[in-house]
């Protein structure tokens, strides 16, 4: 990972997910873009100017930026695009995103602010082809990575966050796989053993444990929350629109559900 891009915004969250950004780009010396791209409904045409409102906050978002950037030392460059409509907003995070090594994004906060897309993760998640890193807007801590757990089911989404994961896999200190024993056996039916998984992971020199889950009735979403809380993990992988073998969620539930619920970083691919 030598290319990461992350979105600012004008958020109180901007800046956690911004120092979580740094650690990441100090860890594998990378450059870190900032894209500060944000919705100004004053903007009604192409050439109309941002208000001055806006300007002044790219103003005091760069300097922040480049001040936090210069004092880690890590090469960076800066970005900014005003956009008029949600949808262009997400159109510009996604061009930069999808020549990025890995793009940091937000959680989007109920009573955030209208300037930032309410499905810009998901769709930025949906549409780039890179790994996206989401972090939550009530975030406590500035570092992430160092117990890490995975939720793998075989399927082709979870199989591309694995693998997308591996550059942070390797430095993590606790690697954990979840694997789920459902009640009834035909729900847990699947293709891949939990060994192919861990010899696959350990050519690259990751040690993985392995968490079991019994399931009756609650959904999948909802125990790895409460695992993650309870074993103090600071970041989940998973594949995006995979239903984790539960099928009575509809396709892309568990994406929503996580993305509304996350209380750590969630490293997502689809």
């Amino acid at each position: 990972m030598k290319d990461l891009l992350v979105h600012l915004d004008d958020s109180p969250a901007s800046q956690s997910r911004l120092a979580v950004a740094i650690q990441i780009a100090v860890q594998f010396g990378a450059r870190l873009t900032g894209l500060f791209a944000v919705v100004d409904k004053k903007i009604s045409s192409k050439d109309a100017k941002p208000s001055e409102q806006t300007v002044t906050l790219i103003e005091e978002a760069e300097a922040s930026f480049k001040r936090q950037v210069g004092e880690a030392a890590v090469g960076h460059r800066w970005v900014s695009r005003i956009s008029g409509n949600e949808a262009m907003m997400i159109k510009a995070v996604l061009a930069w995103a999808s020549s990025s090594d890995m793009a940091i994004l937000g959680q989007y906060e109920p009573r955030g602010h209208e300037s930032v897309a309410r499905d810009l993760a998901r769709q930025v998640v949906n549409n780039c082809g890179r790994p996206v890193l989401i972090i939550p807007y009530a975030m406590s801590h500035s570092s992430t990575g160092k117990k890490i757990m995975i939720a793998f089911n075989g399927g082709r989404e979870a199989a591309r966050a694995m693998n997308d994961a591996i550059p942070i896999l390797k430095q993590a200190d606790d690697v954990r796989l979840a694997i789920v024993n459902w009640a009834s056996r035909e729900e847990g039916e699947s293709a891949f053993t939990e060994n192919d998984v861990i010899d696959h992971l350990g050519m690259h020199d990751i040690q993985v444990r392995v968490e079991r889950f019994d399931v009756d009735g609650i959904g999948i979403m909802d125990v790895l929350l409460a695992r993650l809380a309870e074993e103090g993990m600071d970041m989940l992988v998973m594949g995006a629109h995979g239903n984790y073998g539960f099928p009575q969620l509809f396709r892309g539930s568990s994406t929503r559900h996580i993305l509304e619920f996350m209380t750590v970083p969630v490293l997502m691919s689809y």
